[in-house]
């Protein structure tokens, strides 16, 4: 492994060795593992940088941020994180090597494949989810997760079964063990409560209001830009409806005439977005249809900045950051009225039914030709963005971490315990935190091979246990029930079976502590 990147980690030497962070800093866990280069991400990678950065002004020191990253971005999460912060790298793939990584600093660690225990020996308060995942999610460790849409289940004809099928597992998961969730509109808020049965009290929305990290005046590029344009910015995602779009230029460019304007698309250069100008192509209007890809800040400002109209004809949104930033810009827009555009463009956007080229082609001439129109859109655009403020956003979102991340997670679950209750190297158990001393039993059912086990309460050891195999063990020990998880440690355990490639540790029974109101099973948890 290459030592430019950094050591392998030793997990005693944790929380970072050569953080310098105030010793009373509050600590929170942010998972950008699956964060991408560029534009992959879309909107949501904005989103969570322009939070991350505003929570940091408001915190300063008192807050470290220890940022899971993949190696693939972790240059472009360090360029975020401030000198105190820290960043754990989880995530290699082996299409971006690990020498791209370079400049290896204090507080940083690679730690690829960590164990469930991973935020407990990070000794952080929180797990915030900006990308949606509770992978690295941890019994005990409150966790607030971004929901951004559930397309996968207003639209899921437009992702790829495979896709469909993981988001649902992703959001199952998310609904067992996040402690809150960050609603990006309202829509998205009352989608997320009725699909899947969330507690209202729960779901909270903060608006994605980041359109100000576009500075018009700092607007600059070299590219040619035609004179007068319809500007679409989006990935090549299917719900966004490049290709009626495309119809429907080619109607307008027929209604319009020669003084017909251009249309300027920018996103991920992917063979998806390829397919779009395929189209383009076929519908004979490749000459007018300009594909800028993905631009830094400034050449996307110089974009905007010149456009004449924003067009946006997505079928499905979470939010929709580009209503905001037509307003920030001074452009008027016409869009789709569906899922949460209606809630953000409000009385400042022209909208026209997505799904009928031939209306959304009239509309298309209506806001060219209508300067007027043109006008009250833009000063009704002004206006609402008053309605919209960072700052209030981001403290409103400050206050909901600091109340989280103040008591344990009330969310009883395990990890690192197969189906069968076979344990890995390490477990998790939620415990609840009820004050007092208590009894807590592990029952061991028998196994075919001696182990050893270590049994803490976060990081405090409950002591180890030497299990003969082929006769069943219970463990009983004494401690308080504070809310940190238990931790099983199995370090010998091995592969049992060839036919099942798992590594074996202890075969769990059940899990048990004592309460005032009698036994309460811990493990299993019964649905």
């Amino acid at each position: 492994m290459s030592s430019t990147f950094g050591p392998s980690v030793d997990p005693n030497l944790l929380p970072l060795r050569h953080s310098r962070a105030p010793a009373s800093s509050l600590r929170i866990a942010i998972d950008l593992s699956l964060l991408r280069p560029r534009g992959e991400n879309g909107g949501i990678k904005p989103f969570a940088f322009e939070y991350i950065r505003e929570l940091a002004r408001i915190e300063g020191e008192a807050v470290t941020f220890v940022f899971l990253t993949w190696s693939c971005s972790h240059d472009e999460v360090r360029a975020l994180a401030r000198p105190h912060d820290e960043l754990v790298c989880v995530r290699h793939t082996d299409d971006s090597p690990l020498s791209e990584v370079s400049g290896w600093r204090e507080g940083e660690v690679l730690w690829l494949n960590p164990p469930p225990t991973l935020l407990v020996q990070l000794k952080v308060s929180l797990l915030y989810a900006p990308l949606g995942s509770a992978e690295f999610a941890c019994p005990g460790v409150p966790l607030v997760v971004t929901v951004a849409d559930v397309l996968h289940r207003d639209y899921p004809l437009t992702l790829e079964p495979h896709v469909v099928a993981h988001r649902e597992s992703v959001f199952q998961d998310l609904v067992k063990v996040a402690d809150r969730y960050q609603c990006i509109s309202s829509h998205t808020a009352s989608r997320l409560i009725e699909l899947f049965g969330v507690d209202p009290a729960r779901a909270f929305r903060t608006y994605i209001v980041i359109q100000e990290r576009l500075d018009c005046t700092k607007a600059s590029g070299d590219r040619p830009i035609p004179e007068q344009y319809f500007f679409f910015p989006a990935n090549a995602w299917q719900h966004k409806n490049h290709k009626t779009l495309l119809v429907a230029y080619r109607l307008y460019r027929h209604l319009a005439g020669p003084g017909a304007w251009e249309l300027v698309l920018t996103g991920h250069d992917d063979d998806a977005m390829r397919g779009v100008l395929a189209a383009a192509q076929s519908l004979g209007i490749a000459e007018h249809v300009r594909f800028f890809g993905h631009l830094s800040d400034t050449e996307f400002a110089a974009v905007w900045r010149h456009a004449g109209a924003m067009v946006f004809p997505s079928l499905h949104e979470g939010f929709g950051i580009p209503l905001l930033e037509s307003m920030h810009f001074g452009i008027p827009v016409l869009s789709s009225p569906d899922t949460s555009l209606s809630e953000i463009g409000s009385d400042a956007v022209l909208f026209s039914d997505p799904r009928a080229p031939d209306e959304w082609a009239r509309s298309m001439v209506k806001i060219a030709a209508d300067q007027d129109l043109r006008r009250r859109l833009v000063a009704a655009g002004k206006t609402r963005l008053g309605d919209f403020s960072l700052s209030t956003e981001t403290t409103a979102f400050q206050q909901v971490l600091r109340e989280v991340a103040s008591r344990r997670s009330d969310r009883l679950w395990s990890k690192g315990i197969h189906i069968d209750g076979w344990t890995e190297h390490h477990a998790v158990v939620a415990l609840p935190a009820q004050g007092g001393v208590t009894q807590l039993t592990v029952n061991i059912a028998p196994m075919p091979a001696d182990r050893r086990l270590r049994l803490s309460r976060g990081l405090t050891p409950f002591g180890g246990f030497a299990l003969a195999a082929g006769v069943p063990h219970q463990l009983c020990v004494e401690m308080e029930l504070t809310g940190e998880p238990l931790l099983l440690e199995i370090p010998d355990a091995a592969n049992l079976n060839p036919a099942d490639h798992r590594a074996h540790g202890v075969l769990i029974g059940s899990i048990t502590i004592g309460t005032t109101a009698g036994e309460l099973v811990v493990y299993p948890r019964r649905s």
